[in-house]
Protein backbone atom coordinates (compact mmCIF):
# COMPACT_ATOMS: atom_id res chain seq x y z
CA UNK A 1 0.00 0.00 0.00
CA UNK A 2 2.63 2.06 0.65
CA UNK A 3 4.47 1.56 -2.31
CA UNK A 4 0.83 2.56 -4.35
CA UNK A 5 0.87 5.92 -2.28
CA UNK A 6 4.30 6.69 -3.35
CA UNK A 7 3.82 5.70 -6.82
CA UNK A 8 0.63 8.11 -7.30
CA UNK A 9 2.38 11.02 -5.10
CA UNK A 10 5.14 10.77 -7.39
CA UNK A 11 2.93 10.82 -10.63
CA UNK A 12 1.17 13.94 -9.22
CA UNK A 13 4.40 15.46 -8.65
CA UNK A 14 5.50 15.04 -12.34
CA UNK A 15 2.35 16.18 -13.51
CA UNK A 16 2.38 19.26 -11.68
CA UNK A 17 6.11 19.79 -12.37
CA UNK A 18 4.87 19.70 -16.38
CA UNK A 19 2.12 21.98 -16.35
CA UNK A 20 3.62 24.68 -14.02
CA UNK A 21 6.71 24.43 -16.94
CA UNK A 22 3.78 24.44 -19.50
CA UNK A 23 2.27 27.76 -18.23
CA UNK A 24 5.90 28.99 -18.01
CA UNK A 25 6.52 28.40 -21.69
CA UNK A 26 3.81 29.76 -22.80
CA UNK A 27 3.74 33.24 -20.59
CA UNK A 28 8.00 33.37 -21.93
CA UNK A 29 6.78 32.74 -25.88
CA UNK A 30 3.58 34.47 -25.86
CA UNK A 31 4.38 38.20 -27.62
CA UNK A 32 3.79 41.15 -24.99
CA UNK A 33 3.14 44.58 -25.77
CA UNK A 34 5.60 47.17 -25.19
CA UNK A 35 6.01 51.39 -25.28
CA UNK A 36 7.37 51.16 -29.08
CA UNK A 37 4.68 48.84 -30.36
CA UNK A 38 2.01 50.42 -32.72
CA UNK A 39 -1.68 50.05 -34.08
CA UNK A 40 -1.18 48.64 -37.65
CA UNK A 41 -4.34 47.73 -38.11
CA UNK A 42 -8.18 47.19 -37.11
CA UNK A 43 -9.98 44.19 -37.81
CA UNK A 44 -14.11 44.16 -36.75
CA UNK A 45 -15.99 41.34 -37.16
CA UNK A 46 -19.83 42.01 -36.48
CA UNK A 47 -22.25 39.44 -35.96
CA UNK A 48 -26.17 40.05 -35.62
CA UNK A 49 -28.44 38.38 -32.90
CA UNK A 50 -30.27 36.33 -36.10
CA UNK A 51 -27.54 35.41 -38.30
CA UNK A 52 -26.75 36.84 -41.32
CA UNK A 53 -24.95 39.74 -42.82
CA UNK A 54 -25.41 43.14 -40.70
CA UNK A 55 -27.72 45.54 -41.82
CA UNK A 56 -26.50 48.53 -40.32
CA UNK A 57 -22.89 49.29 -40.35
CA UNK A 58 -19.87 47.59 -41.99
CA UNK A 59 -16.69 47.15 -40.48
CA UNK A 60 -15.03 50.65 -42.20
CA UNK A 61 -17.77 52.20 -41.10
CA UNK A 62 -17.34 51.49 -37.94
CA UNK A 63 -13.85 52.56 -37.48
CA UNK A 64 -15.00 55.79 -38.82
CA UNK A 65 -17.46 56.11 -36.36
CA UNK A 66 -14.98 55.66 -33.32
CA UNK A 67 -12.74 57.94 -35.31
CA UNK A 68 -15.60 60.94 -35.58
CA UNK A 69 -16.62 60.39 -31.53
CA UNK A 70 -12.17 60.82 -31.54
CA UNK A 71 -11.06 57.50 -31.06
CA UNK A 72 -8.27 56.82 -33.69
CA UNK A 73 -6.34 53.75 -33.65
CA UNK A 74 -4.02 53.30 -36.57
CA UNK A 75 -0.34 54.56 -35.73
CA UNK A 76 -0.99 54.75 -31.83
CA UNK A 77 1.00 52.85 -29.26
CA UNK A 78 -0.83 49.53 -28.55
CA UNK A 79 -0.03 49.88 -24.89
CA UNK A 80 -1.75 53.14 -24.77
CA UNK A 81 -5.31 52.14 -26.15
CA UNK A 82 -8.34 52.04 -23.51
CA UNK A 83 -10.02 49.21 -24.86
CA UNK A 84 -13.14 49.53 -22.04
CA UNK A 85 -13.56 53.10 -23.58
CA UNK A 86 -13.92 51.88 -27.33
CA UNK A 87 -16.30 48.98 -25.80
CA UNK A 88 -18.43 51.70 -24.13
CA UNK A 89 -18.50 53.97 -27.45
CA UNK A 90 -19.42 51.16 -29.04
CA UNK A 91 -22.70 50.15 -26.68
CA UNK A 92 -23.58 54.23 -26.53
CA UNK A 93 -24.86 52.85 -30.13
CA UNK A 94 -28.38 51.54 -29.65
CA UNK A 95 -27.81 49.02 -32.52
CA UNK A 96 -25.42 46.95 -30.76
CA UNK A 97 -26.07 44.40 -28.21
CA UNK A 98 -22.65 43.50 -27.28
CA UNK A 99 -19.11 44.61 -27.91
CA UNK A 100 -15.63 43.25 -27.04
CA UNK A 101 -12.40 45.09 -27.52
CA UNK A 102 -8.90 43.59 -27.34
CA UNK A 103 -5.38 43.86 -28.47
CA UNK A 104 -3.82 41.39 -30.38
CA UNK A 105 -0.20 41.71 -30.32
CA UNK A 106 1.10 39.41 -32.54
CA UNK A 107 -0.72 40.87 -35.74
CA UNK A 108 0.15 44.29 -33.65
CA UNK A 109 -3.91 45.04 -34.24
CA UNK A 110 -6.71 46.25 -32.60
CA UNK A 111 -9.66 43.24 -32.48
CA UNK A 112 -13.11 44.43 -32.89
CA UNK A 113 -16.19 41.90 -31.93
CA UNK A 114 -19.88 43.26 -32.25
CA UNK A 115 -23.50 41.89 -31.82
CA UNK A 116 -26.30 43.71 -33.53
CA UNK A 117 -29.38 43.89 -32.63
CA UNK A 118 -31.92 42.47 -34.87
CA UNK A 119 -34.30 44.76 -36.39
CA UNK A 120 -37.53 43.61 -37.78
CA UNK A 121 -39.59 47.03 -38.98
CA UNK A 122 -39.92 51.02 -38.91
CA UNK A 123 -42.28 52.51 -37.35
CA UNK A 124 -43.39 55.88 -38.44
CA UNK A 125 -45.98 57.67 -35.85
CA UNK A 126 -48.28 60.29 -36.91
CA UNK A 127 -46.69 62.52 -34.46
CA UNK A 128 -43.01 62.73 -36.69
CA UNK A 129 -41.68 59.91 -34.45
CA UNK A 130 -39.70 57.40 -36.03
CA UNK A 131 -38.21 53.74 -34.66
CA UNK A 132 -36.97 50.47 -35.77
CA UNK A 133 -38.81 47.85 -33.64
CA UNK A 134 -36.81 44.85 -32.76
CA UNK A 135 -36.36 41.27 -32.29
CA UNK A 136 -37.56 40.63 -28.63
CA UNK A 137 -39.97 44.11 -28.69
CA UNK A 138 -37.10 46.23 -28.09
CA UNK A 139 -36.78 49.94 -30.23
CA UNK A 140 -34.09 51.98 -32.25
CA UNK A 141 -35.03 55.38 -32.66
CA UNK A 142 -33.98 56.17 -36.35
CA UNK A 143 -31.07 57.87 -37.14
CA UNK A 144 -29.61 58.65 -40.57
CA UNK A 145 -25.99 57.62 -39.44
CA UNK A 146 -27.14 54.13 -39.80
CA UNK A 147 -30.00 52.66 -41.84
CA UNK A 148 -31.18 49.67 -42.85
CA UNK A 149 -33.82 48.99 -45.88
CA UNK A 150 -36.90 47.35 -44.03
CA UNK A 151 -40.87 46.92 -44.07
CA UNK A 152 -42.42 50.36 -43.11
CA UNK A 153 -46.01 50.64 -40.76
CA UNK A 154 -47.57 54.17 -40.44
CA UNK A 155 -50.63 55.43 -39.86
CA UNK A 156 -52.72 55.49 -36.56
CA UNK A 157 -49.75 53.54 -34.75
CA UNK A 158 -48.71 54.06 -31.22
CA UNK A 159 -45.71 51.88 -29.48
CA UNK A 160 -48.12 49.97 -27.50
CA UNK A 161 -49.51 48.41 -30.90
CA UNK A 162 -46.43 48.88 -33.14
CA UNK A 163 -45.21 45.75 -30.02
CA UNK A 164 -48.13 44.29 -29.92
CA UNK A 165 -50.71 43.29 -32.89
CA UNK A 166 -48.35 44.70 -35.16
CA UNK A 167 -45.31 42.72 -33.64
CA UNK A 168 -47.86 39.60 -33.77
CA UNK A 169 -48.84 40.01 -37.74
CA UNK A 170 -45.36 40.73 -38.81
CA UNK A 171 -44.38 37.85 -37.20
CA UNK A 172 -46.63 35.60 -39.05
CA UNK A 173 -45.53 37.05 -42.43
CA UNK A 174 -41.86 35.98 -41.73
CA UNK A 175 -42.99 32.30 -40.74
CA UNK A 176 -44.90 32.10 -43.98
CA UNK A 177 -41.97 32.19 -46.77
CA UNK A 178 -44.84 32.95 -49.64
CA UNK A 179 -45.32 36.53 -47.43
CA UNK A 180 -41.75 36.66 -46.88
CA UNK A 181 -41.80 39.73 -49.10
CA UNK A 182 -45.23 40.00 -50.44
CA UNK A 183 -46.19 43.24 -48.84
CA UNK A 184 -44.25 46.50 -48.94
CA UNK A 185 -45.87 48.43 -46.69
CA UNK A 186 -48.55 48.37 -43.71
CA UNK A 187 -50.87 51.07 -42.62
CA UNK A 188 -52.73 51.50 -39.83
CA UNK A 189 -56.21 53.25 -40.14
CA UNK A 190 -58.48 54.50 -37.73
CA UNK A 191 -61.60 52.44 -39.00
CA UNK A 192 -60.09 49.94 -40.61
CA UNK A 193 -57.41 48.53 -38.38
CA UNK A 194 -54.36 47.31 -39.99
CA UNK A 195 -54.34 47.95 -44.05
CA UNK A 196 -51.29 45.82 -45.90
CA UNK A 197 -50.08 46.86 -49.34
CA UNK A 198 -48.36 44.41 -51.75
CA UNK A 199 -45.37 45.40 -53.44
CA UNK A 200 -47.32 44.71 -56.38
CA UNK A 201 -50.47 46.20 -57.49
CA UNK A 202 -52.21 49.37 -55.10
CA UNK A 203 -55.02 46.89 -54.05
CA UNK A 204 -55.69 47.81 -50.27
CA UNK A 205 -55.59 44.18 -47.65
CA UNK A 206 -57.77 44.93 -44.82
CA UNK A 207 -56.92 42.40 -42.31
CA UNK A 208 -58.16 44.45 -39.12
CA UNK A 209 -57.88 44.71 -35.39
CA UNK A 210 -58.53 40.83 -34.75
CA UNK A 211 -55.40 38.55 -33.95
CA UNK A 212 -55.78 35.47 -35.98
CA UNK A 213 -53.71 36.59 -38.52
CA UNK A 214 -52.67 33.50 -39.97
CA UNK A 215 -55.92 32.42 -40.84
CA UNK A 216 -56.53 36.44 -42.20
CA UNK A 217 -53.51 35.41 -44.34
CA UNK A 218 -54.79 32.13 -45.50
CA UNK A 219 -57.88 33.97 -47.25
CA UNK A 220 -55.90 36.20 -48.59
CA UNK A 221 -53.41 33.99 -50.23
CA UNK A 222 -56.39 31.74 -51.32
CA UNK A 223 -58.22 35.24 -52.87
CA UNK A 224 -54.65 36.17 -54.91
CA UNK A 225 -54.11 33.19 -55.98
CA UNK A 226 -57.66 32.09 -57.54
CA UNK A 227 -59.54 35.25 -58.02
CA UNK A 228 -56.54 37.63 -59.05
CA UNK A 229 -55.40 36.51 -61.99
CA UNK A 230 -58.90 36.08 -63.95
CA UNK A 231 -59.91 39.89 -62.47
CA UNK A 232 -56.29 41.15 -62.67
CA UNK A 233 -53.76 42.88 -59.92
CA UNK A 234 -55.85 46.15 -59.96
CA UNK A 235 -59.00 45.09 -60.12
CA UNK A 236 -60.32 45.66 -56.89
CA UNK A 237 -59.67 49.13 -54.88
CA UNK A 238 -59.66 46.82 -51.80
CA UNK A 239 -60.19 43.59 -50.37
CA UNK A 240 -61.29 43.17 -46.46
CA UNK A 241 -60.54 40.10 -44.46
CA UNK A 242 -62.19 40.88 -41.23
CA UNK A 243 -65.33 38.88 -41.83
CA UNK A 244 -65.29 35.79 -40.54
CA UNK A 245 -65.04 33.01 -43.02
CA UNK A 246 -65.94 35.27 -45.81
CA UNK A 247 -64.58 37.61 -47.86
CA UNK A 248 -65.65 41.18 -49.18
CA UNK A 249 -63.89 43.15 -52.11
CA UNK A 250 -64.43 46.30 -53.51
CA UNK A 251 -63.94 46.44 -57.22
CA UNK A 252 -62.55 49.25 -58.73
CA UNK A 253 -64.56 49.79 -61.66
CA UNK A 254 -67.76 49.38 -60.62
CA UNK A 255 -69.51 50.41 -57.85
CA UNK A 256 -71.02 47.26 -56.26
CA UNK A 257 -69.06 45.14 -53.87
CA UNK A 258 -68.88 41.17 -54.09
CA UNK A 259 -68.63 38.96 -51.50
CA UNK A 260 -66.46 35.45 -51.72
CA UNK A 261 -66.32 32.24 -49.70
CA UNK A 262 -63.20 31.02 -48.11
CA UNK A 263 -62.45 29.18 -51.64
CA UNK A 264 -62.42 32.34 -53.51
CA UNK A 265 -65.46 31.51 -54.89
CA UNK A 266 -68.05 34.55 -55.30
CA UNK A 267 -71.42 34.37 -52.89
CA UNK A 268 -74.15 34.91 -54.78
CA UNK A 269 -75.72 38.16 -53.20
CA UNK A 270 -80.04 37.36 -51.80
CA UNK A 271 -82.37 38.05 -54.08
CA UNK A 272 -84.10 40.90 -53.67
CA UNK A 273 -87.80 40.41 -51.81
CA UNK A 274 -90.53 41.01 -54.04
CA UNK A 275 -92.45 44.21 -53.58
CA UNK A 276 -95.70 43.62 -51.73
CA UNK A 277 -98.73 43.65 -53.55
CA UNK A 278 -100.94 46.80 -54.01
CA UNK A 279 -104.13 46.91 -51.51
CA UNK A 280 -107.25 46.46 -53.06
CA UNK A 281 -109.05 49.82 -53.33
CA UNK A 282 -112.43 49.99 -51.37
CA UNK A 283 -115.47 49.63 -54.31
CA UNK A 284 -117.29 52.56 -54.29
CA UNK A 285 -119.95 52.58 -51.70
CA UNK A 286 -123.88 52.24 -53.91
CA UNK A 287 -126.38 54.94 -52.76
Amino acid sequence: MKNRAFVRNLLLLLLSVSLIGGIAYLLIRSPRVTSTDRCEAVTVEVKTEAGGEPLFLTGDRITDELARRGIQLRGKRLDSIDLRKIERTLLSMPIYKRAEAFIAPSSSSVQIRLTEKHPLYIVQEASGKSYYVTQGKGTITVNPTFAAYLPIVSGAVDLKMATGPVYDLMAALREDPYFTDYFGQVYVDETDGIVLIPRIGTTRVIIGRESNWSEKLRKWRIFAESVLPKRGMNAFSYVNLDYGTQIIARSRYAPEGETFDEEGEVVAAPAPAPAPAPSPKPAPAVS
